[in-house]
C-alpha cells in the first residue's frame, strides 16, 4: 500500500518587498499548489501514525513560505498521481517533474525527487534524480545524484 500525502504551498508576496517587516507589515499570501509525497511501502494499520510523523518533515512556516499538509490516503500500490497519469498518457514536453518518494531508515527520512527532460514518448528522456536527507522544518541535504541510473558526484566528491 502506498501513504499519499497532498500539501498546498502559499507564498508572501509582500516579502518580496524591501520595505516589509516580517509581523509589522501587511502579509500578501498567494497559493502556489502544492506537492504529492509518496510512501511507497506503508502498512495501512500504521498509515496515521507515519502521516503524522512525516509531517515536520515535509511541512514549513516562515515569512515567505509555507508548506502544510491538506490531507493524506492510502491507495493501492497500483495508484498512479496526477503526475505520474499525466506522463503515461500524455509523455511528450521539454520536463516532467517527478512527485517525490519519502522512505525512512535507521529513524531517518529521505526523499527521492527529480525529473525527466527530453522526449517522453518514447520514454528516450534523461532521468535526473536527487536523493535528499530530510529534517524537521523542510529543510534536506542532498546525499545523492543520479543520470539514467548512473551517480554523478556532488560538489566536492571525486568519483
Amino acid at each position: 500500500m502506498k501513504l499519499v500525502i497532498e500539501t498546498q504551498h502559499q507564498e508572501n508576496y509582500a516579502a518580496h518587498d524591501e520595505n516589509y517587516v516580517h509581523g509589522t507589515s501587511d502579509p500578501r499570501w498567494k497559493f502556489k499548489g502544492g506537492t504529492t509525497y509518496v510512501f511507497p511501502a506503508c502498512d495501512p494499520n500504521k498509515a496515521e501514525d507515519t502521516a503524522e510523523f512525516l509531517k515536520p518533515y515535509i511541512t514549513c512556516n516562515n515569512s515567505d513560505f509555507k508548506e502544510y499538509v491538506l490531507g493524506w490516503s492510502v491507495k493501492e500500490d497500483n495508484f498512479e498521481t496526477e503526475s505520474q497519469r499525466m506522463y503515461r498518457e500524455h509523455g511528450q514536453g521539454d520536463t516532467n517533474y517527478l512527485d517525490p518518494e519519502i522512505w525512512t531508515k535507521d529513524g531517518k527520512v529521505f526523499q527521492e525527487r527529480g525529473f525527466v527532460v527530453g522526449n517522453h514518448s518514447d520514454k528516450a528522456g534523461d532521468l535526473h534524480l536527487w536523493h535528499d536527507e530530510l529534517f524537521e522544518g523542510n529543510t534536506a541535504n542532498c546525499i545523492g545524484y543520479f543520470v539514467n541510473s548512473k551517480e554523478i558526484p556532488l560538489k566536492g566528491e571525486t568519483s
